[in-house]
């Protein structure tokens, strides 16, 4: 089964509070059973890159959105965590954190959302194009 989840801390990725290790212990429990799990996440100022393997950006995944009447350029990187994909989402706004638990401004939470569907809608748009 594919499975994606979505948040924005992952232990020894991104850490903050006990969310972390829920979605880790899940996501790689989840591959191990024989899924492939893809996880996404902001990419932090903060975030440790020391546990990705076969890190690259995502070509032709780029867009700009408008929030709160603010253009902001998105950008997909991905690698992999202990079996898990892991999808990150780079944008200026996240960037700038060196802190995941700095408090999130409403705009940073609709950019995470609006590229969390863009990113699915081109995915889903790709495979319905292979398949043709």
């Amino acid at each position: 089964m594919k499975i994606w989840m979505v948040a924005r801390e992952y232990a020894g990725i991104a850490e903050a509070g006990g969310v972390k290790n829920v979605v880790c212990s899940l996501s790689e429990e989840l591959s191990e059973t024989g899924n492939e799990v893809t996880f996404f996440i902001p990419e932090y100022a903060c975030t440790d890159f020391s546990n990705i393997k076969n890190y690259k950006q995502i070509e032709n995944a780029s867009v700009t959105i408008e929030v709160a009447e603010t253009y902001n350029d998105v950008s997909f990187a991905s690698g992999i965590c202990n079996g898990v994909n892991i999808v990150f989402v780079q944008s200026r706004i996240y960037k700038e954190k060196n802190n995941v638990l700095r408090k999130e401004k409403m705009k940073h939470s609709k950019v995470f959302k609006t590229c969390l569907a863009i990113f699915a809608l081109n995915i889903c748009t790709l495979h319905a194009e292979t398949k043709i």
